[in-house]
């Protein structure tokens, strides 16, 4: 039998108001005093998780396995920095993994306090010789709603860039790649019913191949799917939506009992 065991920390955050934010607020003893500023409005968050798993009745960490992770985050309660401990659970190791992550300004963002433009990964510490990944939304569309384009790093300056395009419904509708070392771009064109303006019934690349989706549009659900060489799959569903019956391609010859999959 295994046992497992989590052990999670909480902790305050001011929320980030008009006049600034104030930075971390350690209130425990203040909450159940008259001494916490009426005018302070707070978030909990959980700031640390340790998981004991042990397949014998013993959950000391001498015998578990121990899983460890710290979170830390700004007056908007995004994320801004997470560090897992590593395979032995215990920090200041040497093993540990941290992420970083920075945010756009909501003014930059369309008034949104969420979108990412930073993340960064590092081997044990936070400094230029131990980063491992770093991706960063290099601009956002017109209208600061959506990334137009991001850039994934090799070096502090050699990186790859892919770019977005999106119709007035918020859907992407192209997606170009990276270039290669001849100065090419791979692409992807997606088309969309023009019924709900949601489902990608077509999805193109640079080769002119392309794939084809069909949708009850009341549900969602897929009616047919059909690959670049033409061979379509067919879904039937039950009253409760549920897949009922798949039928492959070159199967259908006109009978309602033809399936493939029942």
């Amino acid at each position: 039998m295994t046992v497992s065991k989590t052990t999670t920390g909480l902790k305050l955050y001011p929320v980030h108001t008009t006049g600034g934010s104030q930075g971390q607020a350690d209130l425990s003893n203040e909450l159940w005093t008259d001494t916490l500023a009426e005018d302070l409005v707070v978030f909990v968050a959980v700031d640390s998780t340790v998981s004991y798993q042990n397949p014998v009745l013993d959950l000391s960490a001498n015998h578990a396995f121990v899983q460890s992770q710290k979170v830390e985050y700004d007056s908007y309660m995004n994320v801004i920095k997470a560090t897992d401990a590593g395979v032995d659970g215990s920090f200041n190791t040497g093993d540990e993994v941290v992420s970083t992550m920075s945010y756009f300004a909501p003014t930059a963002a369309g008034g949104r306090t969420g979108q990412v433009q930073e993340h960064k990964v590092y081997d044990a510490t936070v400094s230029a010789g131990s980063l491992l990944r770093h991706t960063k939304v290099e601009q956002l569309t017109s209208d600061s709603m959506a990334v137009k384009e991001m850039r994934q790093y090799l070096t502090t300056t050699d990186f790859a860039a892919s770019e977005m395009t999106y119709d007035s419904y918020g859907n992407v509708i192209q997606m170009k790649g990276p270039e290669n070392d001849l100065g090419q771009r791979d692409s992807v064109q997606v088309t969309y019913d023009n019924v709900v303006h949601t489902y990608p019934i077509q999805v193109e690349n640079v080769f002119g191949d392309y794939t084809q989706t069909t949708y009850d549009y009341s549900t969602g659900q897929v009616l047919t799917s059909e690959d670049l060489n033409e061979n379509q799959i067919k879904y039937t569903y039950d009253d409760f939506f549920r897949v009922e019956k798949i039928l492959g391609p070159k199967e259908d010859n006109g009978n309602a009992s033809d399936f493939t999959i029942k």
